[in-house]
C-alpha cells in the first residue's frame, strides 16, 4: 500500500512538470537523387541482340562438343544401321524359303 502512495506522489509531480519542445529546420533544404534502378538494368535493343547472339554461339558450340563426345556412340549406331538394312532382307527372305516339315 506504501508503494503505490509513493507511485500516486510520483504521478501528481509529474502533471505539473514542463516540456518544452524546441523544432529546428535547417537553412539549407538537402536534396537527394533516387535512381530509378529498372530502367538502368534495361539494356538497349543492340546489346540484347548481342547477347542473342553470342547466346545461339555458346548453344551451338555446346552441341558440337556433345557429339564429339558421343562419336563412338554415333559411328556403331551407323553401322548397326547398315548393316541391318543391308543383311536383314536376306535373313527375312531366307526364313520364307524354308522348307516346312
Amino acid at each position: 500500500m506504501g508503494r503505490t502512495i509513493e507511485n500516486l506522489g510520483i504521478d501528481q509531480l509529474a502533471a505539473f512538470s514542463t516540456i518544452e519542445v524546441e523544432l529546428t529546420q535547417p537553412e539549407m533544404a538537402v536534396s537527394v537523387i533516387i535512381p530509378d534502378p529498372e530502367r538502368f538494368s534495361q539494356n538497349s535493343f543492340g546489346a540484347e541482340a548481342l547477347l542473342s547472339f553470342n547466346g545461339g554461339i555458346q548453344f551451338f558450340r555446346a552441341v558440337f562438343l556433345f557429339f564429339l563426345g558421343i562419336w563412338p556412340l554415333l559411328l556403331t549406331a551407323a553401322f548397326t544401321w547398315f548393316a541391318y538394312r543391308k543383311w536383314f532382307p536376306r535373313l527375312k527372305a531366307s526364313m520364307h524359303n524354308k522348307p516346312q516339315a
